[in-house]
C-alpha cells in the first residue's frame, strides 16, 4: 500500500490504476504536513489503523515529524527516512524556532529505525549538524515522466542560436544571478545565445529585474512554474543545461537532463559533484563564478565533438546508476531487512 500525503504526478502509464511496478493501492492523504500537519497526522493515523503496515516511509523534516506523531500509541511499525537536502547549510538555525525544529529533527531520526541519504554530500551534511548517521546511501531515481520523452541522446545544434535551459525554481541557492551574469558576457562577446529559465520562484520579479538591467532581456525567456512534463519537454529542446546551484542535496534535474540527452554544466557542489563525472559525463564549474560558467559554455558550444560524447556518456551512466530498475531493487532490500527484523 502506498499513502501519499498529498497530490503527485504519476506517468500516464500509472495514471488512474494501482501501479504494477509497485504491486499497491494509493491512498492520497490530500494534505502536504508541512501546511497541515494537524490534518495530515490524523488522516495517516487513519490509513495505519486500516492498512496496519510494518513499514512507514517518510521524507523531510515534517514527514518524518508527521510520522512520529502518527504512530504514537501504535503497534510501531518500523520507520524509513529518506534525508533529502542540504537544508541546515541553506537555511541555517539561526532564530529560536530553527534551532528548536532542529533539536527535534536530530531527535526524531535518530529514533527512527532506518536512515538513507541521497549523496554522500546529503550523509555528511546532517552527521555534521545533527549528529545522525545514515545507514546507506541510496540515490534518487529517474522520474518515470522522463521515460515517456527520452529515447536517446542528440548532440546536434538545434537553431542557429545556441539555447541553454536553466531548469529550477527561481531562489538564491539555484545561482540563476550567476546565470545571467555568465550569458550577458557571451551576448557582449558575440555569441547568438538564448537562456531558457524553466520555473518560477518567490526571487523571479528581481531576476527579471537583473536581466533588464544587463540589457539583455530579450535574450531571456522565463517561462513561470511549470508542471513536469511541460518542463521536461521544454528542457529536452535545449541545447546546454545549466545547473548553477550554490547549494544541492542531490540534483534531480542532472539526471533528467542526461537522459533527455542535453549536456549538462553544473556548479562543483553537494550531490551534483557525485552525479556528474567533469570531463566525462558534463562540466562542472565553481559555484557562484559566472566567468568560469561563461567559458564552459562557450567551450561546449564550440565543440560540438565534446558535446556529443559528454552526452552519449551521461545518457548511460543515468541508465545505468539511476534508472528505476536499478534503485528499486535497493530499497525492496532494505524493506525486507525490516521486515525480518521485526
Amino acid at each position: 500500500m502506498l499513502v501519499l500525503t498529498g497530490p503527485v504526478e504519476l506517468p500516464s502509464k500509472l495514471a488512474g490504476k494501482p501501479p504494477d511496478i509497485v504491486n499497491s493501492d494509493i491512498v492520497n492523504l490530500n494534505a502536504h504536513p508541512r501546511q497541515h500537519l494537524l490534518t495530515c497526522v490524523a488522516r495517516l493515523r487513519r490509513a495505519l489503523d486500516e492498512i496496519q503496515p510494518q513499514i512507514v516511509h517518510v521524507h523531510s523534516f515534517f514527514g518524518v515529524l508527521s510520522g512520529s506523531l502518527a504512530t504514537i500509541g501504535r503497534n510501531a511499525p518500523s520507520m524509513v527516512a529518506s534525508l533529502r537536502n542540504l537544508g541546515y547549510e541553506a537555511w541555517p538555525a539561526n532564530t529560536l524556532y530553527r534551532k528548536f525544529r532542529k533539536r527535534v529533527h536530530g531527535y526524531l531520526l535518530r529514533r527512527t529505525d532506518y536512515v538513507a541519504a541521497v549523496s554522500r554530500a546529503v550523509a555528511e551534511h546532517y552527521l555534521s549538524h545533527l549528529r545522525v548517521g545514515t545507514d546507506r546511501i541510496i540515490p534518487d531515481s529517474l522520474p518515470l515522466a522522463v521515460n515517456e520523452i527520452a529515447t536517446a541522446p542528440h548532440a546536434e545544434r538545434r537553431t542557429a542560436s545556441i539555447r541553454v535551459a536553466l531548469p529550477g525554481r527561481i531562489v538564491r541557492e539555484k545561482g540563476h544571478r550567476s546565470a545571467l551574469v555568465a550569458v550577458h558576457s557571451l551576448i557582449r562577446d558575440g555569441m547568438n545565445i538564448r537562456l531558457d529559465i524553466l520555473g518560477g520562484g518567490p526571487l523571479e520579479s528581481s531576476v527579471k529585474a537583473q536581466s533588464a538591467d544587463l540589457g539583455i532581456a530579450e535574450f531571456v525567456t522565463f517561462n513561470g512554474v511549470m508542471d513536469h512534463r511541460a518542463l521536461l519537454t521544454r528542457l529536452s529542446q535545449a541545447d546546454i543545461c545549466i545547473i548553477p546551484s550554490l547549494h544541492e542535496g542531490f540534483g534531480i534535474v542532472a539526471l533528467e537532463a542526461m537522459a533527455l540527452g542535453i549536456p549538462v554544466i553544473s556548479s562543483k557542489v553537494g550531490g551534483l559533484s557525485e552525479i556528474v563525472e567533469h570531463g566525462t559525463t558534463g562540466l562542472q564549474v565553481s559555484p557562484g563564478n559566472p566567468a568560469e560558467l561563461a567559458r564552459a559554455i562557450e567551450r561546449l558550444a564550440n565543440d560540438p565533438e565534446m558535446m556529443s560524447r559528454l552526452t552519449n556518456a551521461a545518457f548511460k551512466s543515468v541508465k545505468r546508476q539511476y534508472s528505476m530498475d536499478a534503485i528499486a531493487p535497493v530499497w525492496l532490500n532494505v524493506y525486507e531487512q525490516l521486515t525480518y527484523q521485526r
